[in-house]
């Protein structure tokens, strides 16, 4: 029972958001269910919220989302944070590998490694 109390709320909201945000997703009108639902939504407090959310003041002047432009840019979005993260991680197993390495090397072959590691750059120690 109260998956069904749920489940008709979520479809309400769902409903009565596509009713009012309509203009934003279509250039078509809306269909007669939608309009009905509209006429009784958009004189409530959250009917005017969603509007005024998704800048529908006047529905002759709304202006369509562009719903490919918006999943592309979505796309690089993604691609670009996915390409971090995959960028950092593969640094991570690269640091720790380095570090596990390090630890088992003889004495003197660690401390040229860090003495090639930690030589001041000529650069910085020119300006100086």
């Amino acid at each position: 029972m109260i998956q069904f109390v749920i489940i008709f709320l979520v479809a309400a909201v769902t409903i009565s958001g596509v009713a009012v945000a309509w203009p934003k997703f279509s250039s078509e009108p809306r269909p007669a269910p939608l309009v009905k639902v509209n006429d009784i939504v958009k004189g409530t407090p959250v009917g005017k919220n969603i509007a005024s959310v998704m800048g529908i003041s006047n529905e002759t002047t709304a202006e369509p989302i562009n719903v490919a432009s918006v999943a592309t840019s979505l796309k690089e979005k993604l691609v670009k944070a996915v390409g971090e993260k995959a960028q950092h991680i593969v640094v991570t197993q690269a640091v720790r590998q380095l570090a596990s390495q390090f630890d088992t090397l003889p004495d003197g072959d660690k401390k040229q490694i860090q003495e090639l590691i930690c030589k001041p750059s000529t650069a910085s120690a020119s300006s100086e």
